[in-house]
C-alpha cells in the first residue's frame, strides 16, 4: 500500500505519505507529511518534494513548518517508502526535519506496522475513474515512540496513538472532510471516515461518505458505492456528523474540535489548484453503534466508543477558512 506510484518522469502527479498521532494524557498531537508535486507543465514554482511538520499542544497555538526541496532530492530506496533530502519514511520508522521562518523541527519516530490496512474509497468509483485521488491506510492503529525536537526542545513520544496513510492522484479534489481516531479506551478500536465531492458531468456530486470501524475484533466497512451515496452528513465549523448504515449495521459518528485547535495550511496541486485544509490531531470523537438482524427489525444499540481527546479531524475546501490562521502555503 505504501509503494510509490510516481514513475519518476510522469507529469501531472501528486503523492503524500503522512502520519498523525496524539497523546491524550498530555493533550499533544503531531502531524508529519512527506509530499511530492509534479505539475502538468514543467518549470512551475510548486514543483517540489517537501517535508511538513505540525505540532499541537494545550495552551499553545499550533506550530507548522514546511521545508521545500527540489524533486532531485526525492528518491525511493528499496528499504524505504520514500526519501527526501536524506529523510526517510520506512516500514517501521519515520525520520525528518523541516526549517521554516527561523524555526526548526526534527522527528525520529518508531512503530510496529499493522498487518492489515484498508482503503475507504469505493472500488466502483476507482474503476470508473471518479476518484481522482486514491487513498489507502496501511497502518490505522499504531503506537508511536521516539522524539520530536522543536527549536532545541525535545518532546519524548511513548505509545502515542497514531495512524499512517498514503494518497496520490492527478489533482486535488474540490473539498473533503476526513477523520481518524484510534485513541478510544478500547484497545484495538479505530475509526476512519471520509466525505468528499467529485467532479462529474461538468458539476459536483453530492457528498460521498465512507466509514470503516474496527471494534470488538470485527470490522464494519461502510465503503460501498450505495452506502457512500446514501450516508447523511452535516458539517458546521468545527463539528462533523455522519449517519451511515449497511442494512445490518448503523453508525452515528461525530467529530468535533475547537477553533483554536485547528491549523490551516494551503496545498497546491499539479494543475495549480489550491486547497485550504484545516486540521487538528487533538479533537474529540464519538461513535454510537446499532445493529439489527433483518431490514424489518428496529435498530438496537450495541455499543458506544468515545474519545474525549486525540481524534484527527480535518476539513478542506477551495476558499480559506475564516478565523483560522494560515500557517503554511
Amino acid at each position: 500500500m505504501n509503494r510509490h506510484r510516481w514513475n519518476g518522469t510522469k507529469r501531472g502527479h501528486y503523492e503524500v505519505w503522512y502520519l498523525t498521532m496524539a497523546d491524550p494524557p498530555t493533550g499533544r498531537g503531531l502531524w508529519v507529511r512527506y509530499t511530492l508535486c509534479v505539475p502538468d507543465e514543467p518549470g512551475q514554482p510548486y514543483e517540489c518534494a517537501a517535508l511538513w511538520c505540525t505540532l499541537f499542544r494545550p495552551d499553545h497555538p499550533p506550530v507548522a513548518l514546511k521545508q521545500v526541496h527540489p524533486l532531485a532530492a526525492l528518491s525511493f530506496p528499496g528499504d524505504a517508502h520514500v526519501e527526501i533530502a536524506g529523510h526517510r519514511l520506512q516500514a517501521a520508522s519515520a525520520r525528518g526535519a523541516a526549517e521554516h521562518g527561523g524555526r526548526r523541527a526534527e522527528w525520529d519516530l518508531r512503530f510496529t506496522p499493522n498487518t492489515k490496512g484498508y482503503s475507504p474509497i469505493p472500488g466502483l468509483f476507482r474503476a470508473l475513474g471518479l476518484a481522482k485521488t486514491v487513498f489507502v491506510c496501511p497502518n490505522p492503529d499504531l503506537r508511536v515512540d521516539g522524539t520530536l525536537t522543536l527549536d532545541g526542545e525535545t518532546i519524548p513520544l511513548a505509545g502515542w496513538r497514531g495512524n499512517q496513510a498514503h494518497l496520490w492522484g492527478r489533482r486535488y479534489g474540490p473539498g473533503w472532510h476526513w477523520g481518524h481516531v484510534n485513541a478510544f479506551a478500547e484497545e484495538g478500536a479505530s475509526l476512519e471516515a471520509l466525505s468528499a465531492r467529485v467532479r462529474v458531468l461538468g458539476g459536483l456530486s453530492p457528498p460521498l461518505t465512507t466509514v470503516v470501524l474496527r471494534t470488538g475484533g470485527r470490522e464494519v466497512r461502510l465503503t460501498g458505492a450505495l452506502q457512500a451515496l446514501g450516508a447523511v452528513t452535516e458539517f458546521a465549523p468545527w463539528r462533523w456528523r455522519i449517519l451511515d448504515d449497511s442494512g445490518r449495521w448503523r453508525l452515528h459518528v461525530e467529530f468535533s474540535a475547537k477553533a483554536e485547535q485547528m491549523a490551516q495550511v494551503r496545498y497546491t496541486g499539479p494543475q495549480g489548484e489550491q486547497i485550504h485544509c484545516a486540521n487538528t490531531e487533538v479533537g474529540s470523537a464519538r461513535v454510537l453503534i446499532e445493529r439489527r438482524p433483518f431490514a424489518a427489525i428496529p435498530w438496537r444499540p450495541v455499543g458506544e466508543l468515545v474519545c474525549p481527546m486525540g481524534a484527527a479531524f480535518e476539513a478542506a475546501r477551495i476558499e480559506p477558512w475564516e478565523g483560522i490562521p494560515l500557517l503554511l502555503e
